[in-house]
């Protein structure tokens, strides 16, 4: 389970709507992991099964957020190794330490693709309110259990009907207040998408961003990588450059968004050439 859905059931069982349950931070649905949560003056809550279990572990002065966190720690296992990729495994291990790694967001952040939705942030940018609120709620998935692909497929059928759609969300258990707002503003897609759950949202936004800093960085590595001394691994968003040897880059990169004053002429220029790309 993502984190979010993960929330969502943890909701359930407390009787309290998604939005009660606060986080810091998300994880993918890739791996054993522990995370904690907190509701408002919420109930005790105890539930094991196959794929998750929740337990209640105390009461805190305020909920938990991003700001309180010191952050993660991962283990990875890899399996199936042969003796001579393992052998290269080490060799590299120790090439990185030393020279260490270029920190591209990878496929997981790009969860937008994977289900087909595209770049709901692009679509807003660019207008087309509309369409990011139908792809963001509505795009079929492969990864949807039967129960999510028969809602969004009802979605889509009824798209415009709002009355129909608010009622598929009351029996859906998601998005009401998107709907009741369009049946009230039949026109009104960005006061629907306001509606939408700001950690929904979120990520989207960040998907997007990401995927910027991306396009930027590879550009970076692309320019001060001879040809010879390049490699190039498909990323879902695109391809993801590094160079075979040491490569004196700068330490950090800055994420794109509002408070890019002081950062120099050739960062701002790669990322000016990302959103060019976009024809932005």
């Amino acid at each position: 389970l993502t984190s979010i859905e993960a929330a969502a059931e943890l909701a359930r069982e407390a009787g309290v709507p998604p939005a009660a349950v606060a986080m810091a931070g998300l994880k993918d649905r890739q791996g054993i992991t522990i995370q904690h949560m907190s509701i408002h003056r919420g109930p005790v809550v105890s539930l094991r099964r196959g794929d998750l279990q929740i337990e209640t572990v105390g009461r805190l002065p305020e909920e938990v957020s991003s700001e309180k966190s010191s952050g993660n720690a991962f283990e990875l296992v890899l399996r199936g190794l042969e003796g001579p990729e393992l052998a290269a495994l080490r060799t590299g291990l120790s090439d990185v330490r030393r020279d260490g790694l270029i920190n591209y967001f990878d496929d997981q952040r790009f969860g937008n693709l994977r289900h087909g939705q595209g770049w709901i942030a692009l679509d807003l940018i660019r207008g087309e309110t509309e369409r990011a609120l139908k792809e963001l709620l509505a795009a079929p998935s492969r990864a949807d259990d039967q129960r999510t692909a028969a809602f969004k497929n009802g979605l889509r059928r009824a798209w415009g009907d709002w009355k129909a759609c608010r009622e598929l969300a009351g029996r859906g258990g998601a998005h009401h207040s998107v709907f009741e707002h369009l049946k009230k503003a039949p026109d009104d897609f960005a006061g629907a998408f306001a509606r939408v759950a700001t950690r929904l949202r979120l990520i989207h936004l960040y998907a997007f961003q990401s995927h910027l800093w991306n396009r930027a960085v590879a550009a970076l590595v692309r320019e001060m990588t001879p040809i010879e001394e390049r490699i190039v691994l498909q990323g879902q968003e695109g391809p993801l450059v590094f160079s075979a040897g040491p490569l004196e880059l700068p330490p950090t990169f800055r994420l794109p968004g509002a408070r890019l004053a002081d950062v120099n002429e050739r960062e701002r220029a790669l990322l000016a050439d990302a959103l060019a790309a976009l024809r932005l």
